[in-house]
């Protein structure tokens, strides 16, 4: 403890606090921007997608650090196909499950379709399957006395 001035003593610890984030620049970042028009975020909240925004990161964080590390990296998400692709969504991926169990029928059919023409337009493969670059942040934040 450590006294900060009043008569409340105030904790301070050591700690680091690591955190990956996806970019809004990424296909995993378009996928949560698309979800957004159908999901809006509620009204005083912030983004999730934000914390893949190196400027917000450090402004978040960085006056509650002694060190922050900010790393930008990426992984590909590899399937058979677009259907294999949507499917896999479907069954994984919380905001769609969230889509399907919320919206009218006729707005979750045009859903999936936008999410499949950003798998058309993000997709590297060129022998049918379906390979697409996420974009990433990897944070780590440490505090020390």
């Amino acid at each position: 403890l450590r006294q900060n001035g009043t008569d409340s003593p105030e904790a301070v610890a050591d700690g680091v606090v690591g955190l990956t984030a996806w970019t809004p620049d990424g296909f995993t970042g378009q996928i949560t921007a698309l979800m957004g028009e159908y999901l809006p975020v509620p009204m005083g909240t912030d983004r999730p997608i934000d914390w893949g925004i190196e400027t917000t990161v450090r402004k978040r964080l960085a006056p509650h650090a002694s060190a922050l590390e900010v790393t930008r990296d990426q992984i590909f998400w590899e399937f058979d196909s677009v259907p294999a692709t949507l499917a896999w969504q479907e069954h994984n991926f919380g905001a769609l499950i969230a889509a399907r169990r919320s919206l009218p029928s006729k707005e979750y059919t045009s859903l999936l379709t936008r999410i499949a023409e950003l798998i058309g337009q993000w997709n590297r493969a060129t022998d049918g399957s379906v390979r697409l670059p996420a974009a990433y942040l990897l944070v780590v934040a440490r505090h020390d006395r």
